[in-house]
């Protein structure tokens, strides 16, 4: 099957809300938090997709094995969703908790419409990455395969919503770890 942009990116309805976010997110403010992309000339999650089109010939299949290739792991992958792999410069806005001590304030807060809550880390370290990935879903109310997000770095686990009743609060990397029972992919944003 080959998927154009225009049926994976459908900017209508419920949908309009969560990709202008999306795009503020990954191409906009380098001072919110989230990955951010290099390339000036990416501005849009179409942007991206029309890149990776450019580079493999279509938006079809799955990168997961190019991706453990280069250093994902294996558990930072669902089972019904596609990753594809774009070659692109970008910085990387989440880092895994491992390694940083229990005191550290967090903010708790939704960085796009209708996805659950994350917690962000304000952190003066910022790591770069040449390459990015499109994230793509089984829409719900159509059935049909849908571009969610794109950004620079690897895969990370899907949030689940349990810090969502704690929008808007500070709490501690300890209070989270025990929230989740460990350790957790943070977003990073610049002090």
């Amino acid at each position: 099957m080959n998927h154009s942009i225009e049926s994976l990116i459908s900017r209508e309805g419920d949908w309009i809300a969560y990709y202008k976010a999306t795009d503020e997110k990954h191409f906009g403010d380098r001072s919110l938090p989230g990955s951010k992309f290099s390339d000036l000339s990416l501005k849009t999650l179409e942007d991206v997709a029309a890149l990776a089109i450019e580079q493999r010939g279509n938006l079809d299949g799955d990168d997961r094995a190019v991706f453990i290739k280069h250093g994902a792991s294996k558990d930072s992958f669902h089972p019904d969703i596609r990753y594809i792999y774009v070659e692109t410069p970008g910085v990387v806005g989440v880092i895994y908790s491992s390694g940083l001590p229990d005191g550290i304030p967090l903010h708790v807060a939704r960085t796009k419409p209708g996805i659950p809550c994350s917690v962000i880390y304000t952190t003066y370290t910022k790591h770069v990455t040449t390459h990015a990935v499109i994230i793509i879903i089984k829409d719900d109310a159509t059935g049909q395969d849908k571009i969610i997000t794109a950004h620079p770095g690897m895969p990370n686990k899907p949030k689940t919503g349990e810090f969502d009743h704690l929008e808007g609060e500070y709490i501690t990397l300890g209070q989270a770890r025990a929230i989740v029972g460990g350790d957790m992919w943070l977003e990073t944003t610049p002090a």
